[in-house]
């Protein structure tokens, strides 16, 4: 998933101008993009890092997140590979959204740091801290009637 991910930021970093928005998501969520566009409009700009602009995680994120260790998790990671006990505060993949300056930065960033198996929080967590991006840019929009994960009850009318 993380080579799809970066696959993508690099098509953006090399394809499209700083101010334009750029959204990762899942293939399995449905994103409301009318009620996106006014998140987007209330968050993007106000982050209160003024340096950076927020990315808006409207799939909700996590704070404070225990590394899982042992080996039977999917996402089991070493000591060795990341040696602190939480993860910094990050977006869920399902859905999040920011500009592409920033994407530039996480980017650039992901060529020389080492990949970690739980992308979510590599990329809008240890990546966005070694960007200096502070925590106050991630606008967590939980609980919302944005981002849907619609998993195998899909109904497409023919």
């Amino acid at each position: 998933m993380v080579h799809k991910t970066l696959a993508g930021m690099q098509w953006a970093s090399e394809n499209l101008p700083n101010l334009m928005l750029y959204s990762s998501g899942d293939d399995d969520i449905l994103v409301n993009l009318t009620k996106l566009y006014f998140v987007v409009e209330e968050t993007i700009d106000h982050a209160s890092d003024k340096s950076k602009s927020s990315i808006t995680c409207v799939y909700g994120g996590r704070v404070n997140d225990v590394v899982h260790r042992h080996p039977s998790s999917k996402n089991a990671i070493s000591w060795e590979k990341y040696p602190n006990r939480v993860y910094p505060r990050y977006c869920l993949g399902g859905f999040y959204t920011m500009k592409v300056e920033t994407v530039k930065l996480l980017y650039l960033k992901s060529k020389t740091e080492r990949h970690l198996l739980n992308d979510d929080a590599w990329i809008t967590g240890i990546l966005r801290k070694k960007c200096n991006i502070s925590d106050e840019t991630l606008v967590f929009k939980e609980k919302n009637d944005i981002a849907f994960h619609h998993g195998s009850s899909l109904v497409v009318a023919k």
